[in-house]
């Protein structure tokens, strides 16, 4: 399977140490022996994902002039990601930063820019697409909310994906959901459809009530909301809601799982799965990746060691076929 990933991408750095006291300059610890490991964060990690689910990546989209948008294109040469990474040099590369000591985050700083992509870059950008779009089984888009994933770029490349005969599954963050119009599946979590809920008629209303709103305002097929440690809920038209418990047993850390969530519902989707068993298979993935240090994976063998015989048949017929 192939896919065409467009969105914010992010570098996701952790510097871990050890505490060695308390600052005699303010109340907070010391720490010595530092260490520094940066990830592909964001849509590069929705990337990642379905890298290590077997698929083949196409990732389009914008760093920085800087450190760390170099590393970023660096560690994008890994075989099976293909990536066209369009230069702003008005704009950081989105990084963000965890002071991590003994397991636990102490701060995140976050270095970002929310401002729109100027037009011509949102052109370089739906240009790098035209020649991928015939080449791909579906389109993920990853909206961090950053400034890539504008109407502007969105709406001509749903049509064209549309025209194509591509699925189009999208991780939404913004404030309106209109902009997401043409999408077939939607994956917020749980705060995302309460924020997204106060453009709504009700901004109170229930789970299930602002599923459906949403549903009819984007048009979409599903709706998948992610809700932590309570699991996730599918949404479809017409169809009663679908709730599923969390499949996680230690939680160590939830950063990029709405990554592997997306990654793994459009590869069970496009591989044959209806969207019940996609939702329970990105479920059982969400899972297997909060286990994980900090931003991580998840691979083809480790979910196909939890799939039910008839679903894992589907699953590993459409993977060999391709």
């Amino acid at each position: 399977m192939r896919f065409l990933v467009v969105g914010d991408i992010m570098c996701d750095t952790y510097v871990f140490g050890q505490v060695a006291g308390v600052s005699p300059e303010a109340p907070v610890p010391v720490l010595t022996g530092i260490e520094e490991r940066r990830c592909l964060g964001g849509a590069a990690n929705v990337a990642a994902n379905l890298r290590a689910l077997d698929c083949e990546v196409h990732l389009v989209g914008v760093v920085g002039d800087d450190g760390a948008g170099r590393h970023v294109r660096e560690q994008l040469r890994a075989p099976g990601i293909a990536s066209t990474v369009v230069v702003d040099a008005g704009r950081p590369t989105t990084e963000k930063t965890r002071i991590m000591a003994r397991h636990r985050q102490l701060v995140r700083l976050d270095q970002e820019s929310r401002k729109p992509l100027p037009a011509e870059l949102v052109a370089q950008a739906l240009a790098a697409t035209d020649s991928v779009l015939p080449e791909v089984d579906g389109l993920i888009c990853s909206d961090y909310d950053k400034g890539v994933c504008t109407p502007g770029l969105l709406q001509p490349l749903f049509h064209r994906a549309r025209a194509a005969g591509l699925p189009v599954f999208v991780d939404p963050k913004a404030r309106d959901f209109a902009r997401y119009r043409g999408a077939n599946v939607l994956t917020p979590n749980l705060a995302e459809v309460r924020h997204a809920m106060r453009n709504g008629p009700e901004p109170e209303s229930s789970l299930p009530s602002a599923a459906e709103w949403l549903l009819r305002q984007t048009e979409a097929q599903a709706l998948l909301v992610t809700r932590g440690e309570a699991g996730m809920s599918l949404f479809q038209p017409a169809e009663d809601p679908q709730h599923l418990s969390a499949h996680a047993r230690d939680v160590f850390d939830v950063t990029g799982a709405g990554d592997t969530v997306i990654a793994a519902f459009a590869a069970a989707a496009v591989g044959g799965l209806s969207y019940a068993e996609a939702a329970w298979l990105a479920n059982v993935a969400a899972g297997i990746v909060v286990g994980k240090a900090g931003t991580a994976v998840v691979h083809r063998d480790e979910l196909e060691a939890q799939l039910p015989k008839r679903m894992g048949q589907t699953w590993r017929s459409n993977h060999e076929r391709e």
